[in-house]
Formats: structure tokens, C-alpha cells, sequence
């Protein structure tokens, strides 16, 4: 080919291929088949036990012996349970909501990221896929960014929605909105560490083991640290499920609530920086 007709290769930088990942990242969420099973399978985990709180269980008869033993107990609060007052059903969907969705937001959220470098790492298909002007950093930023979406769109925002939907019908209005969405923004910092997390250890090994199930022992692990190394809850997510909670509640904040959040976030973005710098050193 005569040297006329070359034409110089453009250096696109780091953003070079993003577009096309991203694309090919958030077909993998935003498809019918994705979003249905995502969105029965997260509603059937978590809002379907908030609706047999909210709703069966106010509608089921109380033993005349179990009233009794609760009444001769002087427990004010069992004796409130008796009523199921809309305060009460209030504070039954709250709790089942945020203490549900925590759990199952650590779990699922790992089961999702977990093989999302990794896989591609396996199979070859992340070498692939570099042998086209696709850059690292794109590589994995795009598998950050449309798995960090997707959770928020697809998942938290639709299980939060309904849960609020469910409680508002069943109690007639008392959720407090600003209340509400306070809770949920702090479950979402967390979930988010996780996700990330998860995600970012397929940069670093190959081990299905470990980028599955350390996320998922750090968050229950952490849950006890924090009764024997109480300071670990300034630096760390592992208080941050009960805060979400209390926060929903409408329940006074601790003066140092906001030291947990940030530390979560900045430890969600050292984790980003670090799997961009590994990958970018990782032989495939």
C-alpha cells in the first residue's frame, strides 16, 4: 500500500473505546430478560416480606393466652404490638425493609459484580477485546460505571419505591419523605462499597473464591468487629446498615454521622483507582 494512503492511528487516550463498553456493559442490565428477572426476583426477596408485615400480619388473630401472657408481662412495647397502630405497622415495614434490603443488597450485589472482570479475564475475551483502540481504563471504568447504574436504577430505586408504595398504603401516609430517602442514600453508600469491591478483586486474582466470598465476610465480619473495636465504625460501612435504618425512622443522628459516609465513599473510589491501576499491569 503505497505510504500516501496511511493514515496515522489517533491515541484516543484513556477514553478510547469507553462508548462501545459502556454499550456493551449496560446491554447486559437494560435488556427485557434482565429487568425481569431483576426485578421479580429483588421484589420477591425483599418486598414481599414487607407486604406480609404491613398488611397479612396486622390481619392475623392474636391468641386469647398469648394476649394475656403479654399483658401480665407489663412489656409496654409487646402490649403496643397488640394494636398494630399505624405507628406500629410504621416501624414493622421500615425495619423489615432497610434490615432485608441490607442484607440481601450485600449478597446480591457481589453475586453480580463478582465475575464481571473476571469472567472476561478466564475466557479471554478481556484480551480480545484490548487487541481492539479499547483502553484499559475503559475497560474497567465501563464495568464500573454500568454495574453501579444498574444497581441504582434497577434495583434500589425500584425495591425502595415499592417498599415506601407498600408502607405509605398500610399506614396511611406517615412515611416521612425526606426521612425516607435519607435511609435509603446511606444503604446505596454501602451497597456501593460492596458492589465495587467485589467487582475490583477481578483485577487482582482469578480466584472466584475471593472476589465472591471475601466481599460477603468483610460485611459480616465487620458487623461483629464493631462490638469489641467500636472506633472502626468512623472508618468503615459496618454501622452504616443501623444508621440507614434509625435515619428512616426519623430518629436523632449521632453528631458523627457524617465521618462513616465519607470514609465508605472514599474507600469505594480508592478501590476504583486501585483496580484501574492493577489491570493496567495485569498480563492477560
Amino acid at each position: 500500500m503505497p505510504a500516501k494512503n496511511l493514515k496515522p492511528v489517533e491515541n484516543l487516550g484513556w477514553t478510547a473505546g469507553l462508548r462501545n463498553m459502556l454499550k456493551k456493559e449496560n446491554a447486559k442490565w437494560w435488556n427485557w430478560k434482565s429487568l425481569a428477572v431483576q426485578l421479580i426476583v429483588w421484589t420477591v426477596i425483599v418486598n414481599s416480606l414487607v407486604a406480609m408485615m404491613v398488611f397479612a400480619l396486622p390481619q392475623m388473630p392474636i391468641p386469647e393466652d398469648a394476649k394475656q401472657q403479654i399483658n401480665q408481662s407489663g412489656d409496654a412495647e409487646a402490649m403496643q404490638m397488640l394494636n398494630f397502630t399505624p405507628e406500629v405497622i410504621l416501624d414493622l415495614g421500615l425495619s423489615i425493609f432497610f434490615q432485608v434490603a441490607g442484607i440481601a443488597l450485600l449478597i446480591g450485589s457481589v453475586i453480580l459484580a463478582h465475575d464481571s472482570i473476571l469472567k472476561e479475564r478466564e475466557s479471554g475475551t478481556a484480551a480480545w477485546l484490548l487487541s481492539k483502540p479499547i483502553s484499559r481504563k475503559a475497560f474497567v471504568l465501563s464495568k464500573l460505571v454500568a454495574n453501579v447504574i444498574g444497581l441504582l436504577l434497577i434495583v434500589i430505586a425500584v425495591q425502595a419505591a415499592i417498599a415506601y408504595a407498600q408502607i405509605s398504603i398500610a399506614t396511611g401516609g406517615l412515611v416521612s419523605i425526606p426521612s425516607f430517602l435519607g435511609g435509603v442514600g446511606i444503604m446505596t453508600v454501602n451497597s456501593l462499597f460492596y458492589l465495587v469491591l467485589a467487582l475490583v478483586l477481578g483485577a487482582f486474582t482469578l480466584n472466584r473464591g475471593v472476589t465472591l466470598g471475601l466481599p460477603i465476610v468483610v460485611g459480616i465480619v465487620g458487623s461483629f468487629l464493631l462490638q469489641f473495636v467500636s472506633e472502626l465504625q468512623y472508618v468503615t460501612p459496618w454501622a452504616l446498615g443501623s444508621m440507614a435504618l434509625a435515619m428512616a425512622e426519623g430518629l436523632p443522628m449521632p453528631d458523627w454521622v457524617i465521618f462513616p459516609i465519607v470514609a465508605t465513599v472514599l474507600w469505594t473510589l480508592a478501590f476504583a483507582g486501585a483496580a484501574v491501576w492493577k489491570f493496567e499491569r495485569t498480563e492477560l
